[in-house]
């Protein structure tokens, strides 16, 4: 059946609503694609800035790595340093504790020479004494020690008693007497004085005493004077 509106048929009708329709059908199509490409755009500009942040964030992480090395490198350079001037100060610590120490010694072996040989000038000053006293008791014969002469008895009794005595001081002080016939030679001991030639006698020992020699503790203060004997 065929209705008529207004002088027009269905199909007319029909193809006059999609005429208009039509418009506003590509009129939103053009709006969603309009939309579609903004979205898109926007996508893509934020993929972009992501992209430039992250590799902003690697280079940054790059310069904080080389900044953090090259820190690491001045510290440990630093700690070598440090560890050196450590090393030398211990150095000069040990040698000036060493240094020291030797003064020390120094110092307590000369105040205890000082004191072991304080009295060495006065010990040189009695030897010629007790060379004195060894000649007149060698003066005397033994026939005369047998004299029945009271005066001589007494005074070589005086001159012995004399003799020891001074010894017995001289031992009391460290002082020591050394040298006699037969010791062998030493060169640290005795002043050789003369050679005494004998086919009998022992080499290199002592044939002959002139002076007698005297020691005050360990030290020579006054060396023997000898004759040696030698092979003839």
């Amino acid at each position: 059946m065929t209705v008529v509106a207004r002088g027009l048929t269905v199909s007319e009708t029909y193809a006059k609503s999609n005429s208009f329709i039509a418009p506003s059908s590509v009129k939103f199509r053009l709006i969603q694609k309009q939309t579609l490409c903004t979205t898109n755009n926007k996508t893509d500009t934020t993929e972009t800035e992501k992209k430039a942040d992250t590799e902003k964030s690697q280079e940054t992480s790059n310069s904080d790595g080389e900044d953090g090395s090259e820190k690491s490198v001045d510290i440990a350079e630093k700690v070598s340093q440090l560890e050196a001037e450590l090393k030398e100060m211990q150095s000069k610590l040990l040698r000036s504790y060493a240094e020291e120490e030797n003064v020390r010694r120094i110092a307590k072996r000369d105040v205890e020479n000082a004191k072991a040989y304080a009295n060495t000038k006065f010990a040189k000053a009695l030897l010629d004494v007790a060379d004195n006293l060894d000649r007149g008791l060698g003066a005397v014969k033994d026939a005369q020690k047998e004299s029945e002469d009271p005066t001589l008895k007494v005074l070589l009794e005086g001159v012995e008693m004399t003799n020891k005595g001074l010894l017995k001081v001289f031992s009391e002080f460290g002082i020591q007497k050394y040298g006699a016939v037969g010791d062998v030679f030493e060169p640290t001991l005795h002043d050789a004085l003369f050679r005494i030639p004998s086919p009998e006698g022992k080499i290199n020992t002592i044939g002959q005493v002139v002076k007698t020699g005297y020691k005050l503790k360990d030290r020579v203060i006054r060396a023997a004077e000898v004759g040696i004997i030698v092979q003839e």
